[in-house]
């Protein structure tokens, strides 16, 4: 220990180590990186799921910082804890069809879906509640009172209804007029004109069929249309006023029939003025998605087979993206079931309690093309939007940024310890120049001892000398020394820590 005292290339060395340290762990500290990118998992769906049917949900995986799609596989589904064999479509997002298990419990059981998923080298299970219906999902409607009429002073009622739930913008609409009686019965025959600048000359003529009803084409390119319409029988006349609000919706479905026979599939049109991109299109019977589909328009044209369905009504609901459609959806009615078209189609309508039912009311002998195309725009109704089931992106956030603040916090401890190493420096030094002016009063006193002038009075001065150089030196050095020994130690072991943080956490 004497030596490694005594040593002057010692103390420079462990100046030398402690500012390397510092200076290696300060450009360690600058040149952290964010921990890498990851990918965030969810699951798109209705929430709700039938006894006994299929079910369907989306799965996807987006990285984080890049916004990007990541190519996902899905490896297991369990319900309640049990295996379910699953069929899985797609890339971005995956689709993955399932059959519920047929359970004679109450409406309303909530069962535990999980989905073992793994993209980019990660796997995640996710936790997903299910509301599971028993029976058929449409059936659950709360009655509610018929609409009624609200009074009026003039001779016809006129109301407008287009096919897709509105009129969707750049797209051509079919817009169904129904011309009623004060009463509420159909008025056949009845001349209506409807005025625009914007419709061919000026304005479109018509004539109400037997049930009252009349339709014109829109090509919705204007934010909005005030119509202005007069319906005439005979003497009687009434003038109307309307504006039409264009949705920013971007297609629309239409289906070659009305009603769809059980065990019968049909080719959906999905009509839409974009090109080249991807439409998400979910069957779903109530809020149950009984399948979901991703339909390429640019390779894959724009039919969507549909069935063989049971009977019963369903709702055909898509949009281009996969979990938050905004506005730009396509919703379209589905009735599946034997025996008259119309009396199905009437039953449907009178179920939901849509409109007063003498708007129900259909002559037999009038063409029914019209009226099935009016009933089923008054079916058409807004999609249940895709929920967000699960979603890892806050937990994947969260946990980067305790990474990121780990990271942080190292390098700081180690700062913290080379800071240290640089007060026991100091220590050194203050240590060192006591004990260098304790040897300097040695050498004085030694000096006044050889000189034989000193008088009896500065013997006593030269005694408190001689006691002050000499007090406490020895724990002095040895306290020195230990401080020499934990400061090389530790310069050794701070360059380590040091270089080692460097390698790790910025490679």
């Amino acid at each position: 220990m004497a030596r490694l005292r005594s040593s002057p290339w010692v103390r420079r060395g462990t100046f030398i180590g402690v500012g390397l340290a510092v200076f290696v762990l300060g450009a360690t500290y600058l040149s952290l990186r964010y921990p890498d990118d990851m990918p965030s998992f969810m699951v798109i769906g209705s929430g709700w799921a039938a006894s006994g049917e299929t079910t369907a949900v989306r799965v996807r995986a987006r990285m984080i910082d890049a916004r990007s799609a990541a190519d996902i596989d899905v490896e297991r589904v369990e319900l309640d804890g049990e295996e379910l064999a699953f069929e899985e479509r797609g890339h971005d997002p995956v689709t993955v069809s399932f059959r519920m298990p047929a359970s004679t419990e109450a409406t309303g059981r909530t069962a535990q879906l999980r989905i073992t998923a793994t993209s980019k080298g990660r796997t995640e299970t996710l936790e997903v509640p299910l509301e599971v219906l028993s029976g058929d999902p449409s059936h659950d409607v709360v009655p509610t009172p018929p609409p009624k009429l609200p009074k009026t002073d003039k001779a016809f009622r006129l109301s407008l209804i287009a096919e897709g739930a509105g009129v969707v913008a750049r797209l051509e609409n079919r817009v169904y007029v129904k011309v009623r009686s004060p009463e509420g019965a159909s008025v056949a025959g009845a001349k209506v004109s409807i005025k625009h600048s914007a419709l061919p000359d000026g304005g479109v003529k018509l004539v109400t069929d037997g049930n009252g009803l009349a339709v014109f084409t829109l090509e919705a390119k204007r934010p909005s249309y005030t119509l202005k319409m007069k319906v005439q029988k005979g003497e009687a006349s009434a003038e109307f006023e309307e504006t039409i609000s264009p949705s920013g919706r971007q297609m629309l479905l239409r289906a070659p029939q009305a009603v769809l026979r059980p065990g019968e599939t049909e080719e959906i049109d999905v009509d839409t003025w974009r090109r080249g991109v991807s439409v998400f299109c979910d069957l779903r019977r109530g809020p149950v998605w009984l399948w979901s589909k991703q339909l390429n328009l640019g390779t894959d044209g724009h039919m969507l087979p549909v069935g063989p369905l049971a009977p019963g009504r369903y709702d055909l609901q898509c949009y281009f993206h996969a979990h938050t459609p905004g506005s730009t959806w396509a919703t379209l009615p589905i009735i599946v079931g034997d025996g008259d078209r119309m009396e199905l189609l009437q039953s449907r309508v009178a179920r939901a309690e849509i409109v007063n039912p003498a708007a129900l009311e259909m002559n037999e002998a009038a063409k029914d093309e019209l009226a099935a195309g009016y009933f089923l725009a008054l079916l058409n109704q807004p999609p249940m939007m895709p929920t967000l089931l699960a979603n890892t992106r806050s937990a994947d956030q969260e946990t980067r940024e305790l990474a990121w603040d780990a990271k942080k916090r190292l390098v700081l401890i180690a700062l913290g310890v080379v800071f240290v190493l640089v007060v026991l420096l100091v220590f050194d030094l203050i240590l060192a120049n006591i004990l260098a002016q304790r040897d300097r009063m040695r050498a004085y006193a030694a000096d006044l001892a050889a000189d034989g002038d000193i008088i009896e009075d500065d013997g006593d001065e030269l005694d408190d000398l001689v006691f002050a150089a000499h007090k406490d030196r020895a724990n002095l050095v040895r306290t020195r020394g230990i401080v020499l020994v934990v400061l090389v130690g530790g310069t050794i072991v701070a360059n380590l820590v040091a270089f080692i943080l460097l390698m790790v956490l910025i490679r």
